[in-house]
Parts: structure tokens; sequence; C-alpha cells
């Protein structure tokens, strides 16, 4: 009984005021979105989301993404595009995975070529509205390649350092790709072409390494392509080389095709690494090699690496005999 009128703890009692005091606060999710978006921006935003909004949210993101890695230009910039989209009709605010997207819209809110009062979403996803914000903001005659657009708000791509949000822009407003300032590699009337015809979901990196297939008419071969060291590695030199022997596969179709990774490492095995009584030797080639011989060195590597046993693709090179 004497328990029940003992004085609670001072921390305790400020503990249990706070809780009530919580109790009684609106949701976030009943506030207007405006309300919602001054209070990302606003000075105690910051701590209050981080002790109250659960990590993924919406408006976790919104700080993150707006907020807590931008200047203070960027922040305004950003802000004034979310107030004007926060009076539209729109599903863009319900998705935090498109948090990023929206931020770089933003950024280049300023380039737009359309103002955003005229867009009209016809379709209740989130995903198509985003879409269509895209090619009403930044596409001036509807030809940025979709694999431009699917890029839009992600991190540049560390082997190239291209920001797919700025190439929408300049491509947006009507300039060739060849043209545009980041690119990693200088770019042919021809090459731009099969370029923009890559497909949706492609990288920069994707889509340069599609124009260089479909150059040699070999666009079937992109995903033997992207699986070997053409899609792990930076565009550089050795490209020459990798698609060399690329051309040797294509010519004997009776080979399996996912086998061109194997070998293409085995051959950088050669030019860059080496072993304790084989040095690397950097001025290795194929010229004068036949498959049949790369495929036998290549197989004869793997053994002594003892990786046959997890690549069935290794198993099968083993079974063979090349001459």
């Amino acid at each position: 009984m004497a328990n029940r009128n003992k004085v609670l703890p001072y921390r305790l009692r400020v503990a249990q005021e706070a809780d009530a005091v919580l109790a009684r606060h609106p949701g976030w999710e009943k506030w207007p979105l405006t309300r919602q978006l001054a209070h990302v921006f606003s000075a105690s935003g910051a701590a209050d989301i981080a002790a109250r909004a659960e990590p993924h949210s919406v408006l976790a993101e919104l700080h993150r993404q707006c907020v807590a890695s931008r200047s203070a230009n960027e922040q305004w910039r950003i802000q004034h595009f979310l107030n004007q989209l926060a009076l539209r009709r729109t599903a863009l605010f319900g998705r935090p995975e498109l948090v990023a997207a929206l931020a770089h819209i933003g950024l280049h809110f300023a380039s737009r070529v359309r103002e955003l009062a005229a867009w009209q979403p016809r379709s209740k996803n989130a995903f198509q509205q985003l879409a269509s914000l895209l090619r009403h903001l930044f596409d001036r005659y509807g030809d940025v390649p979709a694999w431009v657009l699917h890029g839009w708000g992600r991190p540049p791509d560390p082997r190239n350092g291209l920001c797919l949000s700025k190439l929408a822009v300049h491509l947006g407003q009507g300039r060739p790709l060849r043209s545009f300032e980041g690119l990693p590699v200088a770019l042919s009337r021809r090459q731009e072409h099969y370029l923009r015809q890559a497909p949706a979901g492609c990288s920069f990196h994707q889509a340069y390494r599609y124009a260089q297939l479909a150059e040699r008419n070999a666009a079937q071969w992109l995903g033997v392509a992207l699986d070997s060291r053409l899609g792990r590695e930076p565009i550089s030199p050795d490209d020459t080389l990798w698609l060399d022997v690329l051309d040797r596969f294509r010519a004997e179709p009776a080979v399996d095709a996912w086998q061109f990774g194997p070998v293409c490492d085995w051959i950088h095995f050669r030019r860059r690494v080496g072993t304790a009584t084989e040095p690397a030797q950097p001025g290795f080639t194929v010229r004068g090699r036949s498959l049949a011989s790369l495929l036998a060195h290549t197989a004869r590597w793997h053994q002594a690496l003892g990786r046959e046993r997890g690549n069935p693709h290794f198993l099968k090179m083993l079974e063979k005999s090349w001459a």
C-alpha cells in the first residue's frame, strides 16, 4: 500500500509526461502535406524525425534526400518544387523509394521545358506518374531514351561517374548525346544511334556495351557480355581485346556462349596477375590462338584453382577435350 503513494523518480515522470504529450500529438500522416514538408525543412525537423519517424518512411526519406545531404541553396530549390507538387493530386508522395527522384527534379526544376501546372497525370500508379512527370518537365521532343529516365535520381555509376539525371536534362533540351560533357568516352554518331536504342533499365555502362555489340550486329550477346569483364569493368582500351574474344565465340555457335566470361578471366589473369613461376604478361594477346586453345587453357587454370565444383560452366569445360 505504501508503494502506491511513493513519489516517482524525476526522470520517469518526465518520460511519462513526454509520452502523454506525444500521444495527444496528431500523427504526421494526418497533417496537410504542405505542413509536413514545412516540418521536414524546419530547424526542429531533424531531431523530431530522427526520434519519431520510421527509418524508411516518406518523411525520413524526405529529410535524408532533401535536407541532410544538401546545401542551403539546394534545400531551397527542392522545397520550392515540392511545395508546388504538393498542390497537385498525385501519388508521388506515398512512396519513399521515389523521394530521391523528387529531390533531383527539384535540383533541376529551373531547367524544365514545361510548367508543372500543365501536367495532368493519367495513371494512379506512382511509378507511372513519375515517368509522366519527367517526360512533361524535361523531355521537349519526347525522344529521351527510356533507360536514361529510368536512372533518374540514382547515384552516379562508380565506373564512370555519369549522372543520368543531368544526361536526361541535356537530351530533353534536344542536344546530342555525344555532346554531353560528362561522358566517359567519346562517341561516334553511329554509337549514339545505338545507345539511344538500348533496352530500358540499362545504366549508361550497360547501354554503351549494347551499342558496342549492336555495332557488330551482336546485340543478342548483351547478357553474355554483361556477365563478363565487359559488364564489370570500366570502359577502357581493353574493350578491344574482349570484343575480339567475343567475335571468336560468335564464329563458333556450337560452343557454349557462357564460357566467354571465364575465358576473359583467364586472359586477365595472364596479363595482370600471373604466378610465381609464370609472371604477368601485360602484352599478352590472343592473336594466333584458336578458341579451342583458349578454352583448354581456361579449363586447366580453373582446375588448378580448385574452382570447378562451384560453377557448372567450369564443370562443362573440364568434361570436354579441347584440341
